[in-house]
């Protein structure tokens, strides 16, 4: 059996006391995140399935790379090419593998992601649709990035110079990732707040940071024409969803054994409180940039 990367040993535990482990995933593959993979395809290998392996590479890139030792070349190759090589080298594998070691596909499908995950590398391998390779290594988020509901909000929050409010919203889109769904709803209604207070900044409406709360900012984004009449009842209502998002995923946790509560019903709120975060933040940037 194949084990898969273990987060919680001594070192990395160490790494976080000291506070070594960055909060963001980085879009370059380092030499360790690479050789994990390596050591991992040659877990999954043989003799013949390397071969093949070999000569895919050879002939999709139209290049004479290797005499044999497969392995030992194959090797060779992967350390040194380029992160476009490696990535179109593994989904080449991935091909491979399901006529010659389909039942540990999904196994090591698991590995190589959760490699991604506990070494904060922003890419992850999915299924495909509609193209002639069955899986894609892509960049994290890319399955959600498409969606209007996430991938309009960070243009406009990056575009507007919403620092703080987009560093929020991808702070969520990382807790996502990780599965802390609790934090997930935690950051989006932070990034949904932070919208609304940045929004009134700029357009000299008066608050206290202290005493004025997001209902009250809301009635005074309707006086200033940026929410209409009948829509304030709606951004009160999302604000209540994502202000007890967290409460909420707690709650569905502690009764995740209820029959009543649908199966990971966490992480569809979470997706919920993602969205509708971010279609609010689109909306309430919008009217701001057209009342300026």
């Amino acid at each position: 059996m194949v084990y898969g990367p273990l987060k919680d040993l001594y070192f990395r535990r160490k790494q976080e006391e000291r506070n070594e482990i960055p909060d963001y995933f980085s879009e370059k593959l380092n030499e360790s995140v690479k050789n994990k993979i390596i050591m991992r395809i040659m877990d999954f290998s043989d003799t013949d399935l390397m071969k093949r392996f070999g000569r895919s590479i050879e002939r999709q890139l139209g290049l004479n790379l290797f005499t044999g030792p497969w392995d030992y070349e194959i090797e060779g190759f992967l350390k040194k090419c380029s992160d476009d090589l490696f990535c179109t080298a593994l989904e080449i594998f991935l091909i491979l593998m399901i006529p010659h070691n389909a039942h540990n596909i999904d196994n090591f499908i698991e590995i190589i992601n959760k490699t991604f995950l506990i070494d904060k590398i922003g890419f992850e391998i999915i299924k495909s649709e509609g193209l002639d390779v069955p899986f894609i290594f892509v960049p994290f988020n890319s399955q959600y990035l498409h969606n209007e509901t996430v991938k309009k909000p960070r243009e406009l929050l990056w575009n507007s110079k919403f620092n703080e409010e987009l560093s929020d919203f991808d702070k969520a889109l990382d807790k996502y990732r990780n599965g802390d769904y609790e934090q997930t709803c935690f950051y989006a209604g932070k990034s949904f707040e932070g919208t609304i207070k940045k929004i009134c900044k700029l357009k000299n409406i008066p608050y206290d940071e202290n005493n004025n709360n997001i209902p009250r900012l809301i009635i005074s984004l309707k006086e200033n024409g940026l929410i209409h009449q009948k829509l304030k009842g709606e951004f009160e209502c999302i604000y209540k969803a994502l202000d007890k998002g967290p409460n909420n995923i707690r709650n569905i946790v502690a009764h995740s054994n209820d029959n009543k509560i649908p199966k990971n019903m966490e992480k569809t709120y979470a997706e919920f409180c993602l969205s509708s975060a971010g279609n609010h933040i689109v909306f309430l940037i919008e009217a701001y940039e057209l009342n300026k």
